[in-house]
């Protein structure tokens, strides 16, 4: 048996301080003739390494490392890969997910994604390196993606992972990318390499922004290469079929090169697919004005907006008949900055054509979609706008606005309601769009309707609940009136939102017609029917009683003998319902 040497030995017998102690000491008694004599003795990559260290000027040791440490490191990168890889497709390995016991489990291609980024970020380090050294084929990556993919097939089918499949991260798409680009002879040659790549996977996709973001890097030579290239295929079927349409990356890329190589090609796409994304419109207004072509250019504007709104609600826009904000109504979300310069350039460029108006119209789409919650900056357009031959358009728009707005504040259901849609927050509106409509007619539209709340049953009180609901609220917010009804505010706030500005600008008109004279007859109308909303405990589900327990405070609040009425018919009907009086009296209500 062979002994060891005194290196293996001293690893051994020392801890790496140790050892890195003993070396510090033996190279400060050395001069550099003993250093120069060892360096003699070493294999060159140990030699060249420790030459380097040695006499290098650099000031972080720690960048020089030599060849075989890079070995070492790739081989224990590539075994923390491969420990992933082996979990894939064992039904009962890693990446099989099973959220409940009682279901299926199925393959999770998202955390097989995140663990594989995890060991590539430690892998982009180094891959320049590795290449260099030539130890790895040029089809590494190629051969690593098909062997995940003939993992993910090994799944059984009712596992669903060909649905599922395994769309990976930043990391590892730039290893991808960055060692076929060193293995390619050129720019073209790394283009085909990936097509190749791309035709071999059904259930993996790289990361599209990395993709997109490693061509748009490239320096312009290599970009130019590029582009012709695919110009000089593009009759191809294959390359047809990822150029024709404005989702495909390829497509994303090509085009962003024409922008640098051929502008007329660039804006003859843009034209084309403009139907397909609005975006395309963008350049094509750049161009135009530019150009001082306004007709042209308003005309490219109708089509950019008539674009965005299709692919947000998949419906036609006309200006003339449809707000837009009516439009989006189920995906507004907030204004998009871009779609507001847009309408604000728009306005300009049919006043330089003198559209008057079409201008005016367009300010009222403007400030709908950018401030829909903006009464006041609504209404004070409106206002603006509201001349014959525009009035009768104006009117058809702003009702749209209002319904947008009803539609906030009241939820859907309202829609199918024709009462709820003549209500007082119609009514609060109209006080600023319709100069014959003042304070003393909103008054009087108020009185009337809470009064027929006294007079008739509680079927009408019941129905338009939402409504008279979202009017206590807001009158107990504008006047201090929240710990002297609490348990009615309290009600009321559940079944009742809307978004703030919308909060904002309704409660501040409320202010203006002085709310406050109908704080009387709203509480008599609750007194007078809260008893009828209060719910049956004999319907409660799973004998749970917080909500009857709730609105039993409401009515002990608001009216304090039909709450003892209520009480002793309870004990009489419900009184073996143990769960329904543990929840009145840990309401604190006496019973």
């Amino acid at each position: 048996m062979k002994s060891k040497t005194i290196g293996y030995r001293l690893m051994e017998a020392m801890t790496k301080d140790q050892i890195a102690h003993m070396l510090d000491a033996i190279f400060d008694l050395w001069g550099s003739r003993k250093i120069d004599d060892l360096l003699h003795k070493l294999n060159k990559d140990v030699a060249t390494t420790l030459s380097r260290l040695v006499f290098s000027q650099t000031s972080s040791p720690e960048e020089i490392i030599s060849d075989d440490k890079y070995r070492e490191e790739w081989e224990q990168l590539w075994d923390e890969w491969k420990e992933l890889i082996y979990e894939v497709g064992d039904e009962e390995g890693r990446y099989a997910e099973q959220e409940h016991h009682w279901e299926a489990p199925y393959f999770d291609g998202y955390s097989l994604a995140v663990d594989l980024d995890k060991v590539a970020e430690k892998i982009l380090l180094i891959l320049d390196k590795i290449y260099k050294l030539g130890i790895e084929d040029d089809n590494l990556f190629e051969e690593e993606l098909s062997t995940i993919e003939y993992h993910i097939n090994e799944y059984p089918e009712w596992m669903g992972a060909d649905e599922e499949g395994c769309y990976l991260n930043r990391a590892v798409t730039q290893c991808v990318l960055k060692w076929e680009w060193l293995a390619s002879k050129s720019a073209a040659t790394f283009v085909e390499r990936m097509i190749e790549i791309e035709k071999g996977l059904n259930l993996i996709g790289l990361d599209r922004n990395t993709f997109t973001d490693f061509f748009d890097s490239l320096p312009e030579d290599d970009k130019k290469q590029v582009y012709e290239h695919i110009t000089s295929n593009r009759t191809n079927s294959i390359w047809e079929e990822k150029l024709n349409s404005s989702s495909s990356r390829w497509h994303q890329i090509y085009h962003s090169f024409s922008e640098i190589f051929n502008p007329d090609t660039y804006l003859d796409t843009c034209r084309a697919l403009l139907h397909e994304n609005w975006h395309y419109g963008l350049p094509l207004i750049d161009d135009l004005l530019k150009k001082n072509n306004h007709s042209e250019a308003e005309k490219v504007y109708e089509q950019i907006i008539v674009s965005y709104a299709g692919q947000k609600s998949r419906e036609d826009w006309q200006p003339e008949t449809c707000l837009l904000i009516s439009l989006l109504m189920y995906s507004y979300g907030s204004a998009d900055d871009t779609v507001i310069k847009l309408l604000q350039d728009w306005i300009q460029v049919a006043d330089k054509l003198n559209m008057a108006s079409k201008a005016d119209l367009l300010k009222l789409q403007l400030v709908t979609y950018q401030n829909p919650y903006h009464w006041d900056a609504v209404t004070k357009v409106f206002q603006e706008i509201n001349h014959h031959p525009f009035s009768s358009t104006a009117a058809k728009l702003i009702s749209q606005w209002q319904q947008f707005v009803l539609t906030i504040d009241l939820g859907n259901s309202f829609r199918n309601d024709n009462e709820s849609d003549d209500c007082w927050i119609r009514w609060l509106m109209e006080t600023g769009l319709d100069e014959g409509k003042n304070e003393k007619w909103f008054a009087k539209k108020i009185k009337t309707w809470l009064e027929s709340f006294c007079r008739n049953s509680s079927i009408q009180f019941r129905k338009q609940q939402k409504c008279i609901s979202l009017l206590t609220r807001d009158i107990c917010d504008i006047y201090g009136l929240k710990k002297r009804h609490h348990n009615l505010y309290k009600i009321v706030s559940m079944c009742t939102s809307g978004y703030k500005g919308s909060v904002v600008s309704r409660q501040a008109w409320l202010k203006k017609m002085h709310a406050d004279q109908f704080i009387l007859l709203i509480i008599e109308c609750w007194k007078q029917n809260v008893v009828k909303l209060l719910p049956d405990p004999s319907h409660a589900h799973k004998s749970v009683y917080k909500e009857h327990a709730l609105w039993l405070a409401v009515v002990k609040e608001q009216n304090p003998s039909a709450y003892q009425k209520v009480i002793d018919k309870w004990k009489i009907d419900h009184k073996r319902r143990k769960n329904l009086w543990k929840a009145i009296r840990e309401s604190n209500l006496a019973v």
